[in-house]
């Protein structure tokens, strides 16, 4: 008899596949290694911006010690106690003009002089139809009154000192200039005509010169001191700035130990002038602009200053020496009592900050 044809089953088994558990570590997996990546890319680029800052102020300190050479002077077209607060032209900003040019001045002392030059650049950017402002400041300390006439679009040509013209000291990248910096409505309009030299997060470098070889570190309206904070109030009161738009004025325990806003109690200790530099702001500063083996705690706002300017940027997180950053205290919290600050707690904020002129 014929065999029975024998059907043979063909046997599946099912595919592999992954369960929902399965799926879900792989990704966790890849959101804790994404989220490594995030950080080490953020830790990279501030790393990389830190860098950058620290180079650019030493560039700006590379310029200022040329010009010394040649000037005997480090540079400032108008002397500190000209600036006011810096409504028009910060301290910044006077410095830069004097390295890169693009200005005329004379004082009433100089005015046979270099009163000419400054009629001429002035008709020539009438006739060339440049934009130009004019500033006409009494200096706080002689009462000299000075002329100052800016020609933004001729910044960069070089200076003209002593009716010799020379070439600029300093030529920025694209990157490191800024106009109209502080976008606060609360200065008059006009304001901040000048370029402003910024570091790689967006925010003004402030420059401190020394102005007097006696007195306090930083000085008040009874007492003129080594340095002043003439002409860097629009950067310090500014209520926007830099990148991260953050305020620089205090309010609500925020902002700039360096800046003040409110009701200021008339200075160091009270009873000054309500333009003079607050406790808190005198202590910083000194700490700042003096040298540590030369610093007497018991006198914290005199000491010998450590070198004849310094530049400083606000590091990552735009603000100068904020007061969320720096040093902490014994529970963890940030220590806002400058009376027992120290050297040592300059150290704990994220500034860069760079000294010349020995």
């Amino acid at each position: 008899m014929p065999s029975t044809p024998t059907i043979q089953r063909r046997s599946y088994t099912s595919r592999p596949g992954f369960t929902l558990i399965e799926v879900m570590v792989v990704i966790s997996i890849i959101v804790v290694l994404a989220g490594i990546l995030l950080v080490a890319l953020g830790t990279a680029t501030d790393s990389a911006r830190r860098a950058n800052a620290t180079a650019t102020l030493n560039s700006i300190r590379a310029a200022c010690d040329s010009f010394a050479l040649d000037h005997d002077s480090y540079p400032g077209v108008l002397p500190e106690t000209a600036l006011g607060e810096g409504l028009r032209i910060t301290s910044s900003q006077n410095a830069m003009l004097h390295l890169m040019g693009g200005y005329r001045v004379y004082n009433e002392n100089t005015e046979t002089t270099q009163k000419p030059a400054y009629d001429a650049y002035k008709q020539a950017a009438q006739d060339e139809n440049r934009p130009y402002f004019e500033l006409t400041p009494t200096d706080s300390v002689t009462g000299v009154r000075w002329n100052l006439i800016v020609v933004p679009s001729r910044i960069g040509e070089g200076p003209l000192i002593d009716g010799k013209p020379y070439s600029p000291y300093y030529a920025p990248k694209d990157s490191e200039i800024a106009y109209n910096i502080t976008g606060d409505n609360n200065y008059p309009s006009g304001v901040n005509e000048a370029p402003t030299i910024v570091d790689p997060w967006g925010t003004p470098i402030l420059y401190f010169r020394q102005g007097r070889s006696v007195g306090p570190m930083v000085g008040s309206s009874s007492t003129p001191g080594m340095f002043t904070l003439d002409g860097q109030q629009l950067y310090l009161k500014a209520t926007r700035l830099g990148e991260l738009g953050f305020s620089q004025a205090q309010s609500q325990g925020v902002g700039s130990r360096l800046a003040f806003e409110g009701t200021n109690p008339g200075g160091i200790g009270g009873g000054g002038s309500s333009s003079d530099p607050t406790d808190e702001q005198a202590r910083w500063l000194t700490l700042l602009l003096s040298h540590p083996a030369f610093y007497d705690p018991n006198q914290p706002t005199y000491g010998t200053p450590r070198s004849s300017y310094m530049l400083m940027s606000a590091g990552k997180d735009g603000v100068y020496l904020g007061r969320y950053d720096g040093p902490v205290d014994d529970t963890g919290s940030f220590d806002f009592d400058e009376d027992n600050a120290t050297h040592e707690d300059l150290d704990s904020f994220d500034d860069v900050v760079v000294y010349g002129g020995g």
